[in-house]
Formats: C-alpha cells, structure tokens, sequence
C-alpha cells in the first residue's frame, strides 16, 4: 500500500515538471530563452518527459524574474508618481497660502495710506486698489495673479523697476 502511495505521488511529481515545463516554455518570450529555440525544447520536453522538463528548468528558461515580482517591487519615493504629486499640490498650496498672507499683510500695512488719494482723487492708487480688492491670490487655484502686482509706490514715479528687486 504504501509503495503504490509512493509511485503515486512520484508520477504526479514526474507529471507536474513536465506539464510546468512545457507551459513555462511556451509563455517564455522566444529572444529570452536560453540554448535552443522554442520548437526544439517543447520536443525535448514532450520526448523526454522527465528529463526534458528538468533540462529546461536548468539551462533553457530565461534567467530574469517574472513581470509580477518587478511591479511588487518597492518604490522609494521618488518613483512613485503619486507621492510626487502630492508634494507638488502640498507646495502650491503653502505658496498660495504665503502669498496670500504677504497680499493680506501689505493691503493692511499700506491700505490707510492709498485710500487717501482715492478720495481726494489725484492718481496713483485708484487702479490698484480696485485690482486688490478684485484679485486676491491663492482663492482660484492659479498662481497666475500675485500679490506682488501693487507696488508700495505709484506708478507712474520714474525709477520705479529696480535690477536687483526679487518680484
């Protein structure tokens, strides 16, 4: 009984390699496998039904590892799309938040002394008041407005561009 429990389980050992070996060979990308062509190890698998299956897990599969193992690879993070995506909409969203702090802090700071000339109607402040009170940086989403649009002098003084100022 147990001798026919071991061929039992020695035939369907034997079966396994063959029918493994045969399958593997034929998924196999045919620039990839190793010694012979395709055709020539699927008659050496099928002919030689042991040892076929064993020679062509030891010199005919191809040595790289299968495409699942590659994608369960760890990604750091740097490769990781997502994760970069999100450092991208962290930074735009603390840019648009100083922005929107800065644009806060000099509407407050020099509000008292361009509403003056607004009301006495001479130029300088009255078109930039009404574009800072129109576009605050940092609600829509785009960074196309910034708060550094309004000048804390007017426009129309000479001197006004400066080469070393960062705006």
């Amino acid at each position: 009984m147990i001798r026919a429990i071991a061929i039992i389980g020695v035939a369907a050992l034997a079966v396994g390699v063959i029918i493994y070996s045969f399958f593997d060979c034929l998924r196999s990308d045919p620039r990839d496998i190793r010694g012979i062509r395709r055709g020539p190890w699927i008659a050496v698998i099928l002919l030689l039904p042991v040892i076929g299956g064993i020679l062509w897990l030891a010199l005919g599969r191809p040595r790289y590892a299968p495409a699942s193992s590659q994608s369960a690879r760890a990604k750091g993070p740097d490769d990781d799309p997502n994760f970069l995506r999100q450092l991208d909409e962290k930074r735009r969203s603390e840019q648009a938040d100083a922005e929107l702090e800065e644009w806060e802090r000099r509407r407050r700071a020099g509000g008292a002394a361009q509403d003056a000339p607004d009301d006495s109607g001479t130029s300088g402040g009255s078109g930039d008041s009404a574009t800072e009170t129109t576009d605050s940086p940092g609600t829509g989403g785009s960074s196309s407005t910034t708060p550094h649009d309004s000048h804390d002098q007017p426009d129309d003084l000479p001197g006004d561009e400066h080469p070393d100022d960062p705006r």
